[in-house]
């Protein structure tokens, strides 16, 4: 009768750990699952933005911002130390901005000097400052957004912009994709 009782205790003991590992791995697989469904899985690739290697139909700011060549064989934008330097592009009506769907704006920064302040950005949807941005190191900067139920924020200006003011960046192979993942410019 002793050896049933301890066996009964082993058993229930037994019992109660399957049940509490069963439960642990319940909770890891449920956390597992909520942040696989975080992972963007949507994929553009396209490049939105025409004549972003040689940056025709660009327009400067003003006259401080300049261009250069050399980076991944690609032309980049030098803004200066004054208000406001850098480009925009204005495009004319080849933008398709569809309705409730993520888009990506990505772009390549070199911070050669910490600029006062930094817009890059499509239309409404800016990224304000490189606070984050190591000094004299190429970084790929990417924000994505989602249009909305009203395209016309996207789509009445249509334009990319490049600007900073009171430091030295330089801007290249700037991107806007459909999707929430940046892919290669």
């Amino acid at each position: 009768a002793i050896e049933q009782k301890v066996n009964r205790s082993e058993l229930n003991d037994l019992t109660g750990r399957v049940a509490n590992t069963e439960s642990s791995i319940r909770q890891t697989v449920d956390r597992i699952n909520l942040e696989v469904s975080k992972i963007p899985t949507e994929i553009g690739g396209r490049n939105l933005l025409k004549g972003t290697a040689e940056f025709k139909g660009w327009i400067k700011h003003d006259d401080k911002a300049t261009l250069g060549y050399g980076y991944l064989n690609n032309k980049f934008i030098e803004t200066a130390s004054s208000a406001y330097s850098g480009y925009y592009l204005v495009s004319n009506g080849y933008l398709n901005i569809e309705q409730n769907t993520n888009y990506t704006i990505s772009f390549w920064v070199f911070v050669k000097r910490k600029p006062l302040n930094c817009v890059v950005g499509f239309n409404k949807v800016a990224i304000n400052n490189l606070d984050n941005i190591p000094l004299n190191r190429w970084t790929r900067v990417t924000k994505t957004f989602n249009s909305g139920s009203s395209s016309e924020d996207y789509t009445t200006n249509n334009v990319f912009y490049l600007i900073a003011s009171d430091g030295e960046v330089l801007f290249s192979s700037p991107k806007l994709e459909r999707g929430s993942i940046a892919t290669d410019w």
